[in-house]
């Protein structure tokens, strides 16, 4: 199983248990390829965010 499909299988099992998911730090190449495989943006249970601070602020926001 190639890694993207596994973060999006992993993806699905977290937003099933209420569990948000924020990528910090990938590439156009990477989050291009993620998409792909069937990772997209899901309003309040995946972002993507291009510096720790801005996943920090993000993950605080939603659990706010």
């Amino acid at each position: 199983m190639s890694e993207p499909v596994s973060l999006e299988r992993l993806h699905d099992d977290y937003r099933r248990q209420g569990i948000r998911l924020v990528l910090a730090g990938s590439s156009a190449r990477i989050r291009l390829k993620l998409r792909r495989a069937g990772l997209h943006l899901h309003k309040g249970s995946l972002a993507y965010v291009r510096t720790s601070q801005q996943a920090r602020e993000k993950a605080l926001r939603l659990i706010a």
